[in-house]
């Protein structure tokens, strides 16, 4: 129980920096000379977020590789396996909850704003995105209003660490020279925490 306890918190901690919970990290931070008893405290540590907190630790899928059409949490699990990494996820309500969002910090609420219209553009753009498209995208909906550029792009690297996006690397050919742009498409955080319905629901009740 105090092992399991200890997962609880350190999940908690995780989470509170978007940081991804390796299973190896587990193991040498929490379990360290009991590694084989993995199954045991994770199921128990299940037990107490969801009766405790009403959340759940969930297995992130591995990454697609660029250009391939961006899956769900269920479907890339089932055809590609998973990464040994989890986040923490509340399981208590299924859509987004703009109320309890709108009390988030400043800070914290133009975060997520951004980050719930840039997977919202993605989505809708095929689900993948270059940068060029994507920031003047945003300016179009007023963005840069509040937000410098590069403020953006900082916004960007954050999503990219947290896991929320994925950008690739892409060669494009004009007038005979190649150009190197950046693409993005929905990370395994963004998958495992939102459905495109979900996130459609909520863009329309902000708009």
């Amino acid at each position: 129980d105090r092992k399991a306890k200890d997962l609880v918190r350190y999940a908690l901690a995780c989470e509170q920096k978007k940081t991804p919970i390796r299973r190896d990290d587990i193991r040498k931070r929490i379990l360290q000379d009991h590694p084989r008893h993995f199954n045991t405290v994770f199921g128990r540590t299940q037990k107490v977020l969801q009766e405790m907190l009403g959340m759940k630790l969930i297995e992130l899928p591995l990454r697609e590789k660029p250009g391939h059409r961006a899956k769900t949490s269920a479907e890339a699990t089932t055809s590609h396996g998973t990464a040994k990494t989890y986040i923490l996820c509340n399981i208590l309500a299924g859509d987004f909850d703009v109320c309890s969002i709108t009390h988030e910090t400043s800070d914290k609420f133009t975060m997520f704003g951004v980050l719930y219209i840039v997977l919202a553009l993605v989505l809708v753009n095929e689900q993948q995105l270059s940068e060029g498209d994507l920031i003047r995208s945003l300016t179009k909906v007023g963005l840069t209003k509040s937000l410098t550029e590069d403020e953006l792009v900082d916004m960007l690297n954050m999503f990219v660490k947290q896991g929320y996006l994925i950008r690739s690397k892409q060669s494009e050919h004009s007038d005979g020279t190649a150009q190197v742009q950046s693409e993005y498409q929905w990370g395994p955080r963004a998958k495992a925490e939102l459905t495109h319905k979900g996130l459609v629901n909520f863009i329309t009740s902000v708009s």
